[in-house]
């Protein structure tokens, strides 16, 4: 939440506070101000795909879990398997997981709902208040997929995989929110359920029936969920933004730019968003971002850029490597060189790469669930991955986001390996690298056999 960089997805999160207003508390009124035209928190919650019965909606449950939710004692080791925990330490985790297990019970019951949706109340829509349940929908996922292990510890595999399975649930739904923040959240709690399902079948055996069950939940889940992030809500929320930055600032419109937003002013911001949020715009920069535009061909900058953005955030890295290039030139000719809204742009690489990564780790832990179900029929594994269509134990073969060809799958003497490429787009033979492949050295995402990361 923390990022600095230009063209950051989430330094917007840090810097609107600096001009925003408590939740529910209206905007000091200057006279001569012209009044906001547009209602951005209306039209998001017309993003939002409601449904017709409230019996069938997750967001109470998931609304009394966030309100129940325990903060932990202090960091949480969730990538290790439990019985490689040091004892004290466990003994922590459990009891952090127990104090947890009435807002477990209502993410559960969440869950267990098909629809997910709800309604974003007043303010600035990048304000904190609409974050706020984001930190407790992580932290009880962390507590649920260490229940999920150390059920799975002691034999009680059913019950692991619902809790790990609950939780891939609950990253879905949350990836159904249209702001960009929460979805990343979604994202990163899909990734963690996904992980602990593959250790869940590194240290348990699974019967054929439980394999073929957790399978096909996944492709439900799959087909449930967003296939790439959705920049819809975040192109209302940058313009909501910008107009409350104009309304707020620039008095009665921008003919009186020069006496009320001066250098002076400019200057001052500059400094505040310095120290305080680490956002580097000069006084110049601050003052070029709002005056050198009038709202509305700004509004026309955010809008035609987010046309493009649009358009490339669904590529995979692979795609972009191949089709998209000069993207920083072209996002900077879009935005007619505004420095505001050259910070405030979503880093789309890096959004696509995340997305990637979560793709990719559902469709290898399918695969991985496809193979062992046909080892366990036939005795044998599979020559190639295309054997497992026609037999029926995949719809399609999983393509690698990280290049043209599917995901690498091969039978070794003691099993089999898959994994994709990751991003150095260079097949290493299976060497894995936790960081998919950025380090100098390069390597390889393997799936399977599953790494210590």
């Amino acid at each position: 939440m923390m990022s600095r960089t230009r063209g950051g997805f989430l330094v917007v999160g840090i810097l609107l506070p600096l001009w925003s207003f408590p939740a529910g508390a209206e905007e000091p009124a200057e006279q001569g101000t012209p009044a906001p035209q547009i209602d951005y928190v209306a039209k998001l919650n017309e993003l939002v795909r409601k449904g017709s019965d409230e019996s069938q909606n997750a967001e109470p449950f998931y609304q009394k879990a966030f309100d129940l939710c325990v903060e932990p004692p202090g960091e949480v080791e969730i990538t290790v398997w439990p019985t490689e925990l040091p004892e004290d330490q466990r003994g922590i985790l459990r009891k952090w997981v127990e104090a947890n297990s009435e807002a477990l019970a209502q993410l559960r019951l969440g869950t267990e709902k098909p629809s997910y949706w709800f309604q974003y109340g007043p303010g600035r829509l990048l304000t904190k208040q609409h974050f706020s349940d984001m930190p407790k929908a992580r932290l009880l996922t962390w507590a649920l997929v260490l229940r999920a292990k150390f059920k799975a510890a002691e034999g009680q595999i059913q019950d692991a995989m619902d809790d790990a399975l609950a939780s891939c649930r609950l990253g879905v739904d949350m990836r159904k929110r249209p702001l960009l923040a929460e979805q990343l959240v979604g994202v990163a709690i899909t990734a963690c359920a996904l992980r602990t399902e593959c250790q869940i079948l590194a240290h348990c055996h699974l019967d054929r029936s439980l394999l073929e069950t957790m399978q096909n939940r996944l492709i439900q889940l799959a087909q449930d969920g967003n296939r790439s992030i959705d920049l819809k809500g975040e192109e209302f929320a940058v313009e909501d933004t910008v107009q409350g930055l104009y309304a707020k600032w620039l008095g009665g419109g921008v003919q009186e730019n020069t006496r009320v937003f001066g250098r002076a002013i400019a200057a001052l911001l500059s400094t505040q968003m310095k120290t305080s949020y680490g956002v580097d715009l000069s006084a110049d920069q601050v003052y070029c971002s709002l005056c050198e535009h009038t709202p509305q061909e700004t509004t026309q900058l955010i809008r035609r850029a987010y046309e493009y953005y649009h358009s490339v955030v669904s590529k995979t890295p692979f795609q972009w490597r191949k089709e998209v290039t000069d993207f920083e030139e072209k996002q900077t000719e879009l935005i007619g060189g505004n420095p505001l809204l050259s910070v405030l742009a979503p880093d789309l690489p890096r959004l696509a790469e995340m997305s990637a990564r979560c793709r990719a780790q559902r469709d290898g832990l399918i695969t991985v669930l496809a193979l062992l179900r046909y080892e366990n029929d036939k005795g044998s594994l599979p020559a190639e991955l295309e054997d497992l269509v026609p037999a029926g134990y995949l719809a399609e073969v999983p393509m690698d986001p990280y290049s043209e060809w599917p995901l690498v799958y091969r039978r070794t003497d003691g099993g089999f390996t898959l994994y994709s490429v990751a991003v150095d787009f260079r097949d290493n033979n299976g060497v894995h690298s936790a960081k998919w492949g950025a380090e100098l050295r390069g390597g390889d995402y393997v799936f399977w056999p599953v790494q210590n990361q």
